[in-house]
């Protein structure tokens, strides 16, 4: 069972990691577009 819970807290650091880096990446985008 914990290592099921492991799992669990995996995919969610790496969704999380995943959403603030897609943030940053959309952040960055719009940064550079402007002059």
């Amino acid at each position: 069972m914990s290592n099921l819970d492991e799992k669990i807290a995996w995919y969610k650091s790496i969704g999380l990691f995943l959403q603030v880096f897609g943030l940053a990446l959309i952040l960055a985008r719009d940064l550079a577009r402007k002059p």
